[in-house]
């Protein structure tokens, strides 16, 4: 898996981690207010295994 990396999306830092082939579609994967990043690594795993 990647490590962290940022961007700015309208001017606000934002915390973003890419993994997988980048010529397959993109699957964003979002959180809601006062969870994190880390909350998906269980769901990266399955995501790749499932999809790829």
């Amino acid at each position: 898996m990647s490590s962290p990396a940022f961007l700015s999306v309208d001017g606000r830092r934002t915390r973003v981690r890419t993994a997988g082939d980048p010529a397959d579609p993109p699957v964003p994967m979002l959180h809601g207010i006062g969870r994190s990043l880390e909350d998906w690594a269980p769901g990266t795993r399955v995501s790749r295994e499932v999809i790829g």
